[in-house]
């Protein structure tokens, strides 16, 4: 009997021969895309998913991926929700994404199921270069060129989605949420840039205001931490004081992060504290303002 390591060895060969067997069911895919593809699958998938479906499972998974990111525009995101698929032991969906390779794709993607309580029993996330024509047709995988980007290529199984309505709703809602990761991740370095121009500005501020120095030093370490990776910003929201001196949503925005709070209607209904927190998000607001919120990750 083998050790570990060679009946792995063994079990990824025997897979490897398979997928060298393996003839496309779907016309029109690239035999070597698909190979390139359903190589990059077999690397990041455990034994236990590469053996569903008869040990072919993964075979087919990876046709259905390059069917669905055969074709992408430039700078768009594509989203799509399966309806159910009949499996042991349970029905699932499959959502499946392809977009330019960004920070946050799953986390994003993730916090969104958790907050529409859709619940997700697996997923897989493959980065890989890409090589596209004009009008997003895919021509390599996987190649090592300088001109060809990374892309994400996300494949997640979820509870049963029946309802054809609430599956667009869904693959609307997640590609905004990546739009706006998309930005959030873009302006970053610029973001960090401003917030270091106020950190030197204290500097001044100090030589203006030697009496408030207590005050202006505790503020300038707290800036420097924030700057040292220690927070995400993930989106805003703007509370305030409602009418009858109740503290109440005076405007929200609802950002395509953090914006269904398991306490938002307890913090409406709330008279004003001195303080009161928010979660999941560590964010607080004093009562009778109306401020920006940042979110942490």
């Amino acid at each position: 009997m083998g050790t570990k390591a060679q009946l792995d060895r063994e079990f990824l060969d025997e897979l490897q021969n398979e997928l060298a067997r393996y003839r496309p069911r779907r016309r029109g895919l690239d035999p070597e895309i698909l190979r390139i593809l359903a190589g990059a699958i077999l690397k990041r998938s455990d034994p236990h998913t590469l053996l569903a479906g008869e040990g072919r499972g993964w075979l087919r998974w990876a046709e259905e991926l390059l069917s669905f990111i055969a074709r992408r525009p430039p700078e768009s995101i594509l989203v799509k929700i399966s309806p159910p698929v009949e499996a042991e032991p349970v029905p699932y969906s499959v959502l499946s994404t392809c977009t330019s390779d960004q920070p946050f794709i799953v986390d994003t993607i993730r916090l969104c199921l958790q907050q529409r309580e859709v619940e997700l029993r697996d997923q897989l996330n493959l980065v890989v270069p890409a090589g596209r024509g004009p009008h997003g047709r895919i021509l390599a995988l996987g190649g090592e060129q300088a001109d060809q980007p990374l892309e994400s290529i996300t494949r997640f199984e979820i509870a049963p989605q029946e309802d054809p309505k609430r599956r667009e709703a869904l693959e609307e809602e997640i590609r905004e949420r990546l739009k706006l990761a998309r930005a959030m991740s873009a302006d970053f370095r610029r973001m960090l840039r401003r917030l270091k121009d106020v950190i030197n500005q204290y500097e001044f501020l100090l030589s203006l205001h030697p009496e408030r120095r207590e005050e202006i030093r505790e503020a300038r370490s707290f800036l420097e931490w924030v700057a040292d990776d220690h927070l995400v910003f993930m989106g805003i929201a703007s509370l305030g004081q409602s009418e009858g001196g109740r503290l109440g949503l005076h405007r929200m925005r609802e950002d395509p992060f953090l914006h269904s709070y398991p306490d938002s209607r307890a913090f409406a209904r709330a008279r004003p504290n001195p303080t009161r927190t928010l979660t999941p998000a560590r964010s607080s607001i004093a009562p009778g303002t109306s401020r920006y919120v940042c979110h942490t990750r």
